[in-house]
């Protein structure tokens, strides 16, 4: 299993399924074949930090626009979840035309 995710069996299990159900969110981008086989491929073999990164390369090509806040606050938990720490949730804000900053919650 991944360094980055706690090593219980169900914590891997839900990132590994909240990975596939963003996979499915995504498959549809005109990009997404050339970027999905090799997510298929990480998560195959339990590599699923380098799955994450393959649907941050997918999400960040010049090809995609249009990110929903929605799909980047996905990735951005994924992250968390997985103690990943890497400038790809910031350069999707960036690309959306934001700050790269967290938007502020309206209470």
């Amino acid at each position: 299993m991944g360094a980055g995710v706690n090593e219980s069996h169900e914590d891997w299990a839900g990132v590994e399924a909240e990975l596939r159900a963003m996979r499915a969110s995504v498959s549809g981008l005109p990009a997404a074949r050339e970027f999905l086989w090799l997510f298929d491929e990480f998560v195959e073999v339990n590599e699923l930090e380098l799955a994450l990164e393959s649907l941050c390369d997918l999400l960040l090509d010049e090809s995609t626009a249009g990110v929903s806040e929605e799909i980047v606050a996905r990735i951005e938990m994924l992250h968390g979840r997985m103690k990943i720490s890497d400038d790809c949730v910031a350069k999707m804000r960036i690309k959306m035309g934001g700050s790269g900053e967290v938007p502020k919650r309206r209470d």
